[in-house]
């Protein structure tokens, strides 16, 4: 039988976290966690516990279900509905409704309690669990979350990794700090305040019980078409390297238990077009689009070279997990890749942490459940991430009984099994899981006053003003400028005599600033799903004057004001700032053909009624601009998807901050363009391009 949790927790010789004091009370700080460097007593502990655990103790410990599967009644299959629904609505209409769905039944997803928590994780003896997009609790503030985790924690035999994405932030807590998405962090050239913005995220996800995220991605974008694009640092091999690093060490070290999840092994961004797997369709993408989950065609020389170089350079820094990509070599599955994810990864670059499954990735590998589990299984991976059936297909339940007939019928051999779990329980010792004081101290949950001692985060909760004014201090450092004709930023008596006029769909909605990853997996739109400060508030806070006109609006008081020689003197002294970009996709639903910026409309009425034109773009890759529109730009910022602080970006309009960014990718002058390749005969600006402005001198 497998031990209990006291027996276990007290046979670790791990080290235990420090203190330090702060206005009297003892700070927990948990020691730097980079790589897995194990003492042999805590090695010993670990075959003995192995040794003394069944095969479906065993399995629970490698399997990891999206916590939302536990809840009783019948499940909310939203996704799944509409992508039904989509036959008969059009994408827009759709993704709107499931907006709409998941506002509905946010009620219903309060806390787990302690007998959901009892049956599944204390009953199938789990290792993991995750929250997948939108997985947040009623209320959706820390405590509830730590109410949840405390639950999970509390059944669990041997103490669980509780994982959450946070790719920008905890990006599905109410109020939290959402910094700029990778795109954005590459153009920043900072790798220290990379470093603490991860820190940030972890404090934020730690506040609410996670100990392990699925950050960063290390991914070498090579088309710009693809929809992961901004999650991507760089297109440079070198820039996206030192980033990667950087969040790990910020994950790992930001002074709680906290493991990163470097994603996705290997070469993702390389894919080719149309070869996707995945029918991302009922989201908007193209059907001949389809890079998400597709091919990549690469020489052994190329892939090393280039996509492998982040994983290196991750592991040597310490990382403890790696996620595999759905997406495929040469028509090679890279889950069912033992080349690559037992040579490659934990042979040749010798990682000695785990290895977990994407997102019901386990499933593409074969078509029964049982020969796909043990093909992926097999090849390398550790833990097997699942949604557990809420959208269709095997329980997680089932999944599991599907893996022991794999071990039964000899499809899957159980030293792979055990390596498996030693691999889990390695990362669950580094983060100090199994230590004796994590039974006193239920991960995540308020300081136990027999302990007389405080958390790092509670002394900067989430979404505080230390951890807002980074990343406003990020936003400002991320945001590139393209074009600043006559000295045009930053804004002044000079260059504006009459009103500031701000427009265009990003100028007042968090949803297009975040973009994807944002409360919901897809992303939102409007600003009451969150805290954050939109760009025109920021503006305003700077020009209490400043005018705000949505689309509509703009479009019908001056796209048509007729041509009879007022038009043209309409806005002479305005300036108008024109907001645009794309709305929030994620994945595949981001996949596209046409690359070319949207409400160019806005741009020709502006300058058409005389006004001085700025064009702030809010988009998760370049687009292209045509031409004759980029002329009638008088000046041109890219501020990418800057998060929750829009003040950063009025910090750069004024002049308050110096603007300083560079190009993380260069920028197409055509769709012909949209691959990295084809970009080298001459982008309409080259990466590392970007404009440099000093802050505005003072009185």
């Amino acid at each position: 039988a497998l031990c209990s949790r006291q027996s276990v927790a007290l046979a670790w010789g791990a080290p235990r976290r420090r203190r330090r004091t702060h206005a009297g009370h003892q700070v927990l700080v948990h020691p730097d966690i980079m790589g897995i460097d194990l003492d042999a007593a805590t090695q010993q502990a670990i075959e003995g516990l192995i040794s003394s655990m069944d095969l479906r103790q065993k399995l629970g410990q490698i399997w990891q279900p999206d916590w939302r599967a536990f809840r009783r009644g019948p499940h909310i299959h939203i996704e799944a509905a509409v992508a039904g629904l989509d036959r008969c609505l059009s994408a827009p209409v759709s993704r709107a409704l499931q907006r709409q769905l998941m506002c509905c039944c946010a009620p219903l997803f309060r806390p787990l309690d302690d007998n959901a928590a009892q049956t599944n994780i204390a009953g199938w003896h789990l290792g993991s669990v995750l929250g997948g997009g939108g997985a947040a609790p009623t209320p959706n503030e820390p405590a509830a979350w730590r109410e949840q985790t405390k639950n999970f924690q509390s059944a669990a035999k041997v103490p669980l990794l509780i994982c959450s994405d946070s790719v920008h932030g905890h990006h599905s807590l109410f109020g939290a700090t959402l910094f700029p998405h990778h795109i954005g962090q590459g153009c920043m050239r900072d790798a220290d305040l990379v470093r603490r913005l991860a820190a940030v995220a972890a404090l934020e996800s730690a506040a609410c019980g996670i100990n392990f995220i699925f950050s960063p991605c290390a991914a070498i974008a090579c088309d710009l078409r693809w929809g992961r694009t901004y999650e991507s640092f760089s297109e440079d091999v070198s820039l996206v390297c030192e980033s990667t690093v950087a969040e790990v060490k910020g994950l790992q070290e930001a002074g709680v238990p906290m493991a990163a999840c470097v994603k996705h092994f290997v070469s993702d961004g390389a894919t080719e077009l149309g070869t996707g797997t995945a029918n991302f369709a009922w989201m908007g993408a193209p059907p001949d689009a389809r890079l998400d989950q597709g091919d990549a065609t690469l020489s052994d020389a190329e892939l090393r070279a280039v996509h492998v170089a982040p994983f290196r350079a991750a592991v040597d820094a310490g990382v403890l997990a790696v996620m595999v990509s759905y997406s495929s070599i040469n028509g090679r599955k890279l889950h069912a890749s033992r080349d690559l994810v037992t040579d490659l990864l934990k042979g040749e670059l010798g990682f000695d942490g785990l290895v977990v499954s994407d997102y019901d990735a386990v499933q593409q590998c074969a078509d029964d459940y049982v020969s796909a589990v043990a093909a992926c299984l097999g090849a390398g991976v550790d833990v097997v991430m699942t949604a557990g059936g809420m959208y269709g297909g095997l329980s997680w339940q089932q999944q599991i009984n599907a893996a022991a007939q794999a071990v039964e019928r000899g499809l899957l051999l159980t030293q792979r099994v055990d390596d498996a779990v030693r691999r889990v329980f390695r990362v669950k010792a580094k983060l100090g899981l199994l230590l004796p004081d994590a039974l006193q101290r239920d991960a995540g949950s308020a300081a136990a006053t027999t302990l007389d001692a405080i958390e790092p985060w509670e002394l900067s909760p989430p979404g505080c003003d230390a951890h807002r004014a980074l990343a406003r201090e990020a936003v400002a450092k991320s945001c590139v400028l393209l074009r600043n004709q006559a000295s045009t930023l930053p804004i002044s008596d000079e260059t504006q005599s009459g009103r500031l006029i701000v427009t265009g769909c990003g100028a007042h909605d968090l949803g297009v600033q975040c973009g994807g990853w944002s409360m919901q997996w897809q992303g939102c739109s409007g600003n009451a799903f969150t805290l954050g400060t939109t760009l025109f508030d920021g503006v305003r806070a700077i020009r209490p004057d400043a005018e705000h006109f949505d689309t509509q609006a703009f479009r019908d008081a001056f796209g048509s004001a007729g041509a009879d020689g007022r038009r043209a003197s309409l806005c002479r002294g305005d300036v108008v700032l024109v907001c645009t970009g794309e709305k929030p996709y994620v994945e595949g639903g981001g996949d596209t053909l046409d690359l070319t910026m949207a409400e160019t409309e806005l741009v020709r009425a502006a300058a058409a009624c005389g006004a001085t034109v700025i064009v702030v773009l809010l988009c998760g890759r370049p687009l292209v601009i045509q031409p004759d529109v980029l002329q009638l730009m008088d000046a041109l910022l890219v501020a990418w998807l800057p998060g929750t602080q829009g003040e950063g970006v009025a910090d750069l309009l004024f002049g308050a901050k110096p603007v300083t960014g560079k190009l993380s990718f260069s920028w197409p002058t055509s769709n012909a363009q949209a691959k990295l390749a084809e970009r080298s005969a001459g982008p309409l600006f080259p990466f590392g391009f970007g404009l440099s402005l000093p802050t505005k001198a003072t009185d």
